[in-house]
């Protein structure tokens, strides 16, 4: 009896097997790409019980984009996959006052904590809080840091080597093939 294939077809099969693992690995390095930079927190009452259903704005403030999503039953937001800059973000409920927090600064692989305490009232009043919110990122343990142009442009760096930047964030590490 003769084989059940040819040659040219095994080929066919390892062509097409192959370009499809190909395709695969693509499609995984670019989800890799996604950044992790974002907005989440807490919208709450004076009494620091959660408030559900409270709609939550975030304006960027280069930009004008206003993207919009409400808290969960535990009073939980999310804003994910932001373009890093400065952003402006407001909560209302039904009940309550609105709050605007201005200058929330978002970085890359970063993701800002911003909570809110509502206060009962109409909702014609609005609360504007001017005062930046923290830089500590509560909701990784990722260690990371953006370095400027102009960090960059000001720092003698030895035989213009670029990777060791690396040792310009707090807890970093040397690893293989730096110099710096």
């Amino acid at each position: 009896m003769k084989p059940n294939y040819t040659p040219g077809k095994f080929a066919d099969v390892f062509r097409g097997a192959f370009l499809s693992f190909c395709l695969s690995l693509t499609v995984l390095q670019a989800v890799a790409q996604v950044g992790r930079t974002g907005i989440t927190g807490t919208v709450g009452d004076a009494s620091g019980a959660a408030v559900a259903g409270a709609t939550v704005s975030v304006t960027s403030q280069s930009t004008g984009v206003v993207l919009t999503t409400t808290s969960d039953k535990a009073g939980i937001y999310v804003f994910r996959s932001l373009i890093p800059g400065l952003y402006k973000l407001s909560a209302q409920a039904t009940g309550f006052e609105t709050l605007v927090q201005s200058d929330v600064l978002t970085e890359v692989d970063r993701v800002s904590d911003v909570d809110f305490k509502l206060q009962i009232g109409s909702t014609s009043q609005t609360v504007n809080v001017e005062a930046n919110a923290s830089p500590i990122n509560t909701e990784s343990p990722i260690v990371g840091n953006l370095v400027t142009g102009k960090e960059i442009a000001d720092i003698p760096l030895n035989g213009r080597n670029w990777v060791s930047l690396n040792l310009l964030t707090p807890g970093a590490a040397r690893f293989y093939g730096t110099r710096g």
